[in-house]
């Protein structure tokens, strides 16, 4: 569509310019279509956007952590968790996940750490409010989890968590709920969207379960 700068109830500016020569409310709306069509033919948004991320998985892994999908950011840049205000790097710091806070550009490097990374949705890229989620495939996953047996597997936010379960009654910290013998867990998102239910003490409970198990 139009550039930001053209946004809401602005008009591209060519209509904007031939307003008082036509009458924009008097125009031809064919004609209207046909300037709008080829102004936005010329003004496109660039190259796709990717709309998944690799997973970053191995065997026997300490923790994989799984989010809902991709933010636009992170889909953008190939990186999880770039977005601007996630507290995902700095809590794994800060709980002792990994030694130093790592940047959304060194996530391969979790491996090394026993952690691994992945997405309930793959194929669509965007915040919970943009994402189709009758395209999630817990099936998949859970068949993923008992192929590569993780000692634990965590949520990165309830609204996955509620996808994988396919109920909406879930709460924070270790579940009942097992995959052969991973353990499962739902943390807090760490999503800059959802600070008003910030609560890093799960991610504290998860990090000395991880730690305890290795």
């Amino acid at each position: 569509m139009w550039d930001n700068a053209y946004r809401g109830n602005a008009r591209p500016p060519f209509l904007i310019n031939m307003r008082p020569l036509l009458g924009y409310h008097d125009c031809d709306r064919g004609s209207v279509r046909e300037l709008l069509g080829d102004w936005q033919s010329h003004h496109d948004d660039g190259p796709e956007v990717p709309q998944m991320l690799e997973d970053l998985f191995a065997k026997n892994l300490d923790l994989v952590v799984c989010g809902t999908a991709a933010g636009r950011r992170s889909a953008m840049l190939q990186q999880y968790y770039a977005g601007q205000g996630n507290k995902f790097w700095r809590i794994l710091f800060q709980v002792g996940l990994t030694p130093r806070e790592l940047k959304p550009s060194e996530y391969r490097l979790l491996l090394s750490f026993g952690i691994g990374l992945t997405d309930i949705i793959k194929g669509q890229s965007g915040s919970d409010a943009e994402i189709g989620f009758r395209a999630a495939g817990p099936d998949v996953l859970h068949e993923r989890i008992l192929e590569l047996t993780p000692r634990c597997f965590c949520f990165n936010g309830k609204k996955a968590a509620q996808e994988f379960f396919r109920r909406q009654d879930v709460s924070y910290g270790a579940q009942s709920d097992k995959v052969g013998d991973t353990v499962l867990f739902v943390a807090p998102s760490t999503s800059g969207s959802g600070s008003r239910w910030w609560n890093p003490d799960y991610w504290r409970e998860l990090a000395d379960f991880v730690k305890a198990a290795v």
